[in-house]
């Protein structure tokens, strides 16, 4: 009887932890989604619509709405404030950072995101911001 509840309760916690790591890696690849989905919007409102990166995470923010989307909006509005975009992207990002299921690889190139394209060059922000898209989904 014993050996019978032991082998019920092992079995259980064994689902249930193959379920919490399913649902885990479902939310990684949704937020990696998300960021391709961002780094490519951006990317685009560079390109075609020679936008500077705070107006293109606004524009990227419309078409969110998530979460990151609100980190996005506050983003643009401290920037229009007069704050350096660098310290406001690390403060916020690291709020979404916090409850994103992404591995440290990816949280860091979240974090290198507006050193990476503080070119005045619109040409060499584009290439960083593309070279961003492949990076996430590596």
């Amino acid at each position: 009887m014993w050996k019978m509840m032991g082998c019920v309760l092992v079995l259980s916690g064994a689902a249930g932890i193959g379920w919490s790591m399913c649902e885990s890696m479902e939310n990684r690849i949704r937020q990696l989604d998300i960021l391709r989905f961002l780094f490519s919007v951006v990317g685009s409102e560079v390109e075609y619509h020679n936008a500077v990166l705070p107006e293109a995470l606004r524009r990227a923010q419309q078409q969110l709405g998530d979460i990151l989307g609100e980190r996005l909006m506050k983003v643009y509005e401290r920037n229009v404030l007069g704050e350096r975009l660098e310290d406001i992207w690390d403060e916020e990002m690291e709020i979404w950072l916090k409850v994103s299921a992404l591995s440290e690889k990816e949280k860091q190139l979240v974090r290198r995101f507006p050193e990476c394209i503080g070119f005045t060059d619109g040409k060499m922000q584009l290439k960083q911001i593309r070279y961003m898209e492949t990076e996430i989904l590596k």
